[in-house]
This record gives C-alpha cells, sequence and structure tokens, in this order.
C-alpha cells in the first residue's frame, strides 16, 4: 500500500502548484492492482463555500489564502484532452488530467474514486468526470469529522467500510 500524500498536506496557505499536486507524484504509485483517489473527503470548507460564494474573489483564492475550488472561475470546464498548465490548476480539467494520467499510467489496476458525502457541486464534477473515465465513484455517508473538517477515527471508519463494501462487491 502507498500513501502518496505530501508531509505539509495540511499547509492549504501555500500556493497550489502543479509541482507539488497529485499529478505530480501519481505516476509513482509501483504496480498497484487498485488505486484508490480520495478527493475531496476532507475538504469540508468547500461545502462552506458552496453556500456563501459570492464572499469569495475571483482569483480562486479566500482571504486567508486558501485554493477555493467551487467557484466558477476555480472549477473550470470539461476537459478531456489538451490540457495546458493552467488547465491543471482549475478544479474540472484538473481532476480529468489525474484520472488519465492515472489509467493510462495503470492500465491493469482498478480504480475508485473516494469522495466526500457532503460537496455538491464538487461531488457531481467528480462523478461527470469518473464517469467519462469509468471509474466508480464510493460516497461514504455520515462521514463524522473534527472542528478543521477532517474525518475523525469513526469518521475514517466510515470511510473504509464504504471502501470495503465496494471492493467485495465488484471484485
Amino acid at each position: 500500500m502507498t500513501n502518496n500524500t505530501l508531509p505539509d498536506w495540511r499547509d492549504r496557505s501555500r500556493k497550489m502548484e502543479v509541482s507539488t499536486s497529485f499529478i505530480s507524484r501519481c505516476t509513482n504509485l509501483g504496480n498497484p492492482d487498485i488505486i484508490l483517489i480520495c478527493g475531496g473527503t476532507n475538504d469540508e470548507w468547500n461545502h462552506l463555500i458552496e453556500r456563501e460564494q459570492n464572499e469569495f474573489s475571483h482569483s480562486a483564492e479566500r482571504e486567508n489564502g486558501r485554493m477555493e475550488c467551487n467557484n466558477d472561475n476555480s472549477m473550470g470546464d470539461y476537459k478531456y484532452d489538451g490540457w495546458t498548465n493552467d488547465d491543471l490548476l482549475l478544479f474540472r480539467p484538473g481532476t480529468a488530467y489525474l484520472l488519465n494520467l492515472v489509467k493510462t499510467t495503470y492500465p491493469k489496476a482498478k480504480v475508485y474514486f473516494v469522495l466526500n458525502d457532503i460537496l455538491e457541486r464538487v461531488g457531481e464534477s467528480i462523478k461527470a468526470i469518473c464517469a467519462h473515465y469509468d471509474i466508480p465513484v464510493i460516497v461514504p455517508q455520515g462521514i463524522e469529522k473534527d472542528e478543521t473538517g477532517h474525518p475523525t477515527q469513526a469518521g475514517m471508519t466510515t470511510i473504509a467500510q464504504a471502501v470495503e463494501q465496494t471492493l467485495k462487491s465488484s471484485l
């Protein structure tokens, strides 16, 4: 099993760059049989953005420097080829590029996308992009989270149970 998260993943104040994103690391997974892409599972703050979009700037950043991946400018268009570096910093084309790269790099691996249960716009986009690449989406329900929006131990158990149930029924 490989966890491809950077050690400084909690530092959301740094500027998002392709060179430090999962896109730059997803080809270093070895020879996996199964790949779980956990996207939006700890991004509780996106839920607040869905309700309060007007308070954010069009530069896709909040005043505190967090990347805001849920306004019209940062979501981007659905794009499945011909990506530019700028496209990769936008949510929809960046996600499509990531899934395309994973599918082409690991053609024998079964890929699943694990998604937070409350992210409406982000979730709709992920489901559409995953459908394009024939990637099943696992949406655990009722993920318990701490005050920072990250899953608690019970929340991680909920995620693990949803993944286990999906894997048992599809393998």
